[in-house]
């Protein structure tokens, strides 16, 4: 997917220097890098592994949705009560 929009955007250097885009990035690469250096036979991944936690980061293009998020939070505490009901009845019909 990012080479597919590296490839396909207007302006690469552009797209290279986004920050969405190098978190995207740094998300995906520990895992070929980890590919490359298991097939060498080395080991030691911990460090990939632990670069591997960037992933986190891609929550952050969230950021723009949060207030939509936030409706759909308070929609679903409200109706946490017949969520459970409805929980409960499908698992009587289940057993």
């Amino acid at each position: 997917e990012y080479l597919i929009k590296l490839f396909t955007s207007p302006n690469t250097m552009e797209f290279v220097k986004g920050t969405m885009n190098i978190v995207d990035l740094v998300a995906i690469l520990p895992f070929y890098v980890e590919i490359l250096v298991a097939s060498g036979g080395i080991g030691n991944t911990r460090i990939l592994r632990i670069m591997r936690l960037v992933r986190v980061f891609r929550v952050l293009k969230l950021g723009g949705r949060y207030g939509k998020m936030q409706i759909v939070v308070a929609a679903v505490r409200e109706s946490m009560d017949m969520l459970v009901m409805m929980l409960f009845l499908l698992l009587l019909g289940i057993v």
